[in-house]
């Protein structure tokens, strides 16, 4: 039996190969009369018509159109990729079930008059407690009084932190000079609330860190880049990362020159 292997084209007068022509149900043959090669060299080529873009979608629950913005994409659903029915009425469904979960709950609670406070340990009157959805009963465990104490020690602690007074000089640990209170940067751990060494020297610390490449300056970019934890962190890693950062600057200076 005789294999066709390939086929003449109606545009460049030239057989090709089967590969080389579009596939055409239309024709006897399944090919089309023309290669690839001469239809993508036609001068007035037909462009392709673009698809069609949708701009509004019906909504299921309210029986009207709207704009796809106002619905929440969906791509469960399908080619649509959006949801069935528009944003206000899933809204306006959302509210509707959670008043009726709340409804439902409070109805289910036991009717108390008083509760045990967990830190008294005193049996007071309901009142006496404030209101709490999270908890079962629906009152916090406890009571008031309790709670307003806790809440001054809290305030009074943060206000210690706060008001701190801080020297008007101070001699910094590294360069040995008495220099002025905005010279220091804020420090709540230290006991004069400001930082042991200036702000220059810190910069220069720092600067120096980072041309000499020391192993915390290392440590700091190797937890920032992967998700590593310092303690994690070997010797023959911090060896590996110094050497890649080593390499990097070689090649920044070549392409500056």
């Amino acid at each position: 039996m005789y294999v066709r292997k390939t086929k003449w084209c109606s545009l460049c007068k030239k057989n090709h190969r089967l590969k080389a022509f579009y596939k055409d149900n239309s024709k006897l043959s399944k090919l089309g009369s023309s290669c690839k090669v001469s239809v993508a060299n036609l001068p007035n080529r037909p462009k392709l018509q673009t698809s069609y873009i949708r701009k509004t979608k019906w909504c299921v629950a309210c029986q009207k159109n709207h704009k796809l913005e106002d619905f929440y994409k969906n791509n469960s659903e399908g080619t649509e990729s959006f949801s069935s029915s528009c944003k206000m009425v899933m809204k306006r469904n959302v509210t509707a079930t959670k008043a009726r979960y709340k409804q439902n709950n409070l109805k289910s609670l036991p009717i108390l008059i008083e509760l045990k406070c967990q830190k008294c340990k005193d049996t007071l009157p309901i009142k006496d407690f404030y209101m709490c959805s999270t908890n079962k009963n629906g009152r916090s465990y406890v009571c008031k009084k309790c709670k307003s104490e806790k809440e001054k020690i809290l305030l009074q602690k943060r206000r210690e932190r706060t008001s701190i007074s801080y020297p008007n000089e101070k001699q910094c640990s590294k360069c040995k000079k008495n220099k002025f209170a905005k010279y220091f940067q804020k420090d709540i751990t230290k006991a004069s609330g400001l930082s042991s060494w200036c702000k220059t020297c810190t910069s220069e610390d720092n600067k120096n860190s980072i041309i000499n490449l020391d192993s915390g300056y290392i440590k700091n970019r190797i937890v920032f880049t992967k998700d590593i934890l310092r303690c994690e962190i070997t010797d023959e890693l911090i060896e590996a990362k110094r050497a890649i950062i080593l390499l990097h600057r070689e090649i920044n200076n070549k392409t500056k020159i």
